[in-house]
């Protein structure tokens, strides 16, 4: 018995020590001793793995495919990621994204600058990803004419999802074996799910005619999911659309649901004191549709009009103009409504430093417009496709001894070139007629001959001047009509 005793403790005590606790050991230590080599032979396998792992999410395979992925959930026709990575404290970074989009993208072209969200290392081997917010420093659009698509981020209330989604990029493939799969990482990008969206400027550039384009840049926006879509925030920038330019955003509140986009507010600065107000919809789809209701507030006119035109005529304006249309069609964006101008001036039209010359009143060197309305219309040419601006009873009043009344067709043909760098040239063209009255007493102040030729009675009792525009404006613009009346004037008798 002795013997046995003896041979068994041998052979327990000549078994390896990294496989077995001490054969005498007391049987908690034995199994405290146990549970420890359980333990390392579960932590060493994990250590390399995850070593592994942290390897491979900073690799370019894993940044492959980001690519593919983005392709995927953008409907691009391709995307090309730099640097994508992942660490273990859930960071996912992309120095850059390009891609170029699909037929049902809502984008022909987007860059994105230094991207960042988080996903926790328990949620990156979903096959469902789902981003809390992504935040970039820059996003530069360039939006597709002739279509909206889909916002592309992922189940949206309207958008596709699952085998619904165009096939468009890189479709996500069958589940294939762990290392195939980047050590567990496969994420189904048409089931990606994002919850936020942040950049810090935006720059976005739509249409290709002067009546379509417009564009915002440099703006803050930011996107928040919620039950009935997507709350849209945003501030800072510039924003334009057609003849409308130089709108700094202070102010943008809206929200996104289905293919329906409601601005509830939209506030803007032009020039020095202009403000400016916008609220309304626009519906998405193939041919997107606007209605919305601009309030201008003492805006600079020369903020709204082609320098030429802010050359002769300064104030400021208020009213407001009804938009409606769509930036797909021919007619563009067009605008409507009721002009007030206060504080107005005009001065440098040869006719008027003529009127100044031949009757002695220095009114007529810089003419103070007291009161003055207008009714404006804006669209598209469907001779060029150019903008087409239209002033309809033009009405100034400027005393007793002025008035002022016209009908006004002003056309902007515009080259816009590249959306996103190259400025537009342009050629403004203006017709009509500007009608220049004066009072009974400083036409008596005009030799006979010329007040016969050039003036023709009105019912209000005052002489009307017409001054034809049919020409590009420039400041001969009214020259001939001046050097008319000095030749009357010359040849005429005292």
């Amino acid at each position: 018995m002795n013997e046995w005793a003896a041979q068994r403790s041998f052979v327990g005590e000549s078994r390896s020590r990294l496989l077995h606790p001490p054969w005498d050991a007391h049987p908690l230590a034995k199994l405290v001793g146990y549970l420890i080599r359980l333990l390392i032979l579960l932590i060493v396998p994990a250590v390399i793995y995850l070593f592994l792992l942290s390897n491979y999410t900073g690799s370019k395979e894993f940044n492959a495919m980001i690519s593919q992925g983005a392709a995927t959930a953008l409907q691009a026709t391709q995307a090309k990621t730099v640097k994508a990575s992942w660490s273990m404290g859930g960071l996912l970074t992309v120095q850059s994204l390009e891609a170029t989009g699909g037929p049902d993208a809502f984008f022909e072209k987007l860059e994105a600058r230094n991207l960042a969200t988080r996903i926790p290392l328990a949620g990156v081997f979903l096959r469902e990803w789902t981003l809390p917010r992504v935040s970039m420093q820059e996003l530069r659009l360039v939006l597709r004419s002739g279509g909206l698509g889909h916002a592309g981020t992922g189940k949206d209330p309207g958008g596709p999802r699952g085998d619904a989604a165009p096939k468009t990029g890189a479709a996500a493939s069958p589940v294939p074996s762990l290392m195939r799969a980047g050590y567990g990482i496969n994420p189904d990008f048409k089931e990606l799910r994002i919850n936020g969206l942040q950049t810090a400027r935006l720059k976005a550039a739509w249409g290709r005619s002067a009546v379509t384009a417009g564009g915002l840049s440099g703006m803050q926006l930011e996107m928040n999911r919620t039950a009935a879509g997507w709350a849209v925030t945003g501030n800072g920038g510039e924003f334009s659309q057609g003849w409308l330019t130089g709108l700094k955003v202070q102010k943008l509140a809206g929200g996104l649901s289905g293919n329906k986009l409601v601005v509830d507010e939209a506030l803007f600065t032009c020039g020095g004191s202009g403000k400016a107000r916008l609220s309304g919809h626009m519906s998405l789809g193939e041919v997107p549709e606007v209605e919305a209701t601009l309030n201008l507030e003492t805006v600079a006119l020369q903020e709204l009009v082609p320098g030429e035109v802010a050359a002769l005529l300064t104030g400021e304006v208020s009213g407001d103009l009804k938009l409606t249309g769509s930036v797909n069609r021919q007619g563009g964006i067009k605008t409507q409504g009721h002009l007030e101008l206060a504080s107005g001036r005009l001065a440098g039209l040869p006719v008027l430093k003529m009127l100044q010359q031949l009757t002695g009143e220095g009114l007529f060197r810089l003419l103070t417009l007291r009161t003055c309305s207008a009714e404006l219309s804006t669209g598209g040419s469907p001779e060029h496709g150019g903008l087409v601006v239209e002033v309809k009873d033009f009405e100034a009043d400027c005393g007793p001894l002025a008035r002022l009344k016209g009908n006004f067709r002003m056309e902007r043909e515009q080259s816009p070139g590249d959306l996103l760098t190259d400025q537009p040239k342009e050629r403004v063209i203006i017709t009509g007629q500007l009608r220049i009255g004066i009072s009974a007493t400083v036409a008596g102040k005009l030799k006979p001959a010329v007040a016969t030729r050039f003036l023709s009675p009105g019912e209000d009792g005052f002489g009307w001047l017409d001054c034809p525009v049919n020409a590009p404006l420039s400041a001969a613009f009214t020259k001939e009509l001046a050097d008319q009346m000095l030749k009357e004037d010359s040849g005429a008798k005292p």
